[in-house]
């Protein structure tokens, strides 16, 4: 018996330090980069995006529903907004650009159907919502930004400046900058998604919501929570603050904030650099509460774990590379891909093993945003293989410890 107990022993820390090992390689990964036809195109990236269409193919927005409540909007827009990217990188006439633009398609197909709209509220003062509005609206304002004007869809175009009336009206509202979602919440994440497809109208069209934007970014202004951000939840009817800034959603606005007011963006990410950018035994992440403050795990940040929010590092990736923190865009990405368990097969890349296709659609659209060239010194990784090696040196040192304390007993 004492022989099969070393042996699970033996085995255990044998599989401990292969993984250790494992994870301290990973953080050396590089996407692979090829060239075909005289352009850069990135492999891992259109194996993300392939695996996402199998799992969307496979019924994954129907399925992320039922795990949270905007689970169908979000799987669809990231998917389209990741394509999106990859089309606006690549040449009209190109295979991939064709593949691109009918993903993007595709995902305001999906957008605009009964499907997507069912579990919001049509008579809200903004029909249907903040969220489901902007997310749809600026998801069909990249597409119309990717169509020569003679090619666009003139129901489409007429559909989608009058959703952006609708949102202009709704965020001049005289009691809040911020309409609802639902009757009893509201959250600025959802409102400023809207507020950037007003900035793509005017990148489409004549200029027409500058006024309106400037008049909003005011009022936002004027509402920031104790450590001068935009906070986290409102009151539906009087815009009065109920949860302060987190780091989820300051990673999802500050992902549009650039498009709507850059300077404002600018002073926004700073104080988000400051409080919810961490490091965890070397390895960047980023916090769901500013820090100094402490909190629990809920729908909006999923698990929280030493203060690191997992929806928070997730979006904060497009954000890291959006504001050129290349150091911890590198790191933040190579620590997903380490911890993310990747697998790829038959051209189709998941993560976790393929069971939370959120998080697929999430590190896509972040690595959508970054060059895959984009490259870090290596002294972030040091922290982390010290660390490593601390570990298993106190693994080898207990099985030696009892091995002795074995021995001396035998004798």
């Amino acid at each position: 018996m004492q022989k099969f107990w070393n042996s699970i022993g033996i085995a255990l820390g044998g599989l401990l330090v292969v993984l250790i090992l494992y994870l301290n390689i990973t953080l050396y990964y590089q996407p692979v980069v090829d060239m075909r036809d005289g352009h850069v195109q990135y492999d891992d990236l259109l194996q993300e995006l392939r695996g996402l269409k199998q799992s969307l193919d496979d019924g994954a927005a129907d399925d992320m529903q039922e795990l949270y409540p905007e689970g169908y909007v979000f799987m669809n827009a990231l998917y389209g907004l990741a394509w999106a990217d990859v089309a606006r990188q690549t040449d009209a006439g190109d295979a991939l650009y064709r593949e691109a633009f009918q993903e993007v398609e595709r995902s305001c197909d999906y957008l605009g159907s009964e499907t997507a709209r069912e579990i919001f509220d049509e008579f809200l003062p903004l029909s249907y919502g903040a969220f489901y509005q902007g997310w749809y609206n600026y998801v069909v304002g990249r597409k119309l930004l990717l169509q020569a004007p003679s090619k666009r869809s003139p129901s489409e175009v007429a559909a989608f400046r009058g959703r952006c009336q609708d949102i202009a009206q709704a965020i001049q509202s005289d009691k809040t900058p911020y309409p609802p979602s639902y009757r009893f919440g509201a959250w600025p994440a959802d409102v400023i998604v809207g507020v950037a497809s007003l900035s793509l109208h005017d990148k489409l069209f004549k200029p027409h919501y500058q006024n309106v934007i400037d008049a909003w970014i005011k009022r936002v202004r004027a509402q920031l929570d104790g450590h001068g951000l935009i906070p986290h939840e409102v009151d539906p009817v009087t815009g009065a603050m109920r949860e302060g800034a987190r780091g989820s959603s300051q990673s999802l606005m500050l992902s549009f904030l650039p498009e709507i007011d850059s300077a404002f963006a600018r002073e926004q990410f700073e104080r988000y650099r400051a409080l919810f950018i961490a490091h965890r035994f070397g390895l960047p992440c980023i916090r769901e509460y500013p820090a100094g403050t402490v909190g629990f795990g809920d729908i909006d940040s999923g698990p929280v774990i030493l203060h690191a929010g997992a929806a928070a590092s997730l979006a904060g990736l497009r954000t890291l590379a959006l504001y050129h923190e290349q150091q911890d865009y590198v790191g933040l990405r190579n620590s997903i891909e380490a911890f993310g368990v990747p697998m790829t097969h038959d051209g189709k890349k998941r993560y976790l093993f393929g069971q939370l296709p959120m998080a697929d659609a999430f590190i896509a659209w972040g690595h959508a945003a970054a060059s895959s060239s984009a490259k870090a010194s290596g002294a972030w990784k040091l922290k982390f293989h010290i660390y490593s090696g601390l570990l298993v040196l106190l693994v080898a040192g207990t099985w030696m410890y009892f091995r002795k304390r074995r021995a001396k007993r035998s004798e």
